[in-house]
């Protein structure tokens, strides 16, 4: 077992170049597409099991997305309240990165 998720791995690293990692519906994703998710989203480790445990993740969020949008759960009018309630929570921290902010100032003055 060991093994297969050290090739399962090996694989991933090694041929992320826009190959099809898996499809659901209409849709594909690509094992660069996925690596970077990986990459960006997972703090737990860099580690075969680590990158299965997100893989399954990863799939699970894909398909209840899927779901959401075949039921059109997108098109509630409660659902975009929330969701614009929640974009105004979040956007925030998104925009006013404040290391970033900080960083830039001091170069600022260094000129």
């Amino acid at each position: 077992m060991k093994n297969l998720l050290t090739a399962f791995g090996l694989f991933l690293t090694f041929s992320a170049q826009a190959q099809t990692l898996f499809t659901y519906g209409k849709q594909t994703v690509s094992a660069d597409e996925f690596l970077k998710a990986f990459k960006k989203n997972n703090n737990a480790g860099k580690d075969e099991k680590a990158m299965r445990e997100y893989l399954d993740l990863y799939i699970a969020s894909r398909l209840k997305i899927q779901q959401a949008r075949e039921e059109q759960l997108d098109t509630f009018p409660q659902l975009k309240t929330d969701l614009a309630t929640l974009r105004q929570q979040i956007l925030p921290t998104y925009l006013n990165d404040k290391e970033s902010v900080d960083g830039l100032v001091k170069e600022a003055f260094a000129r």
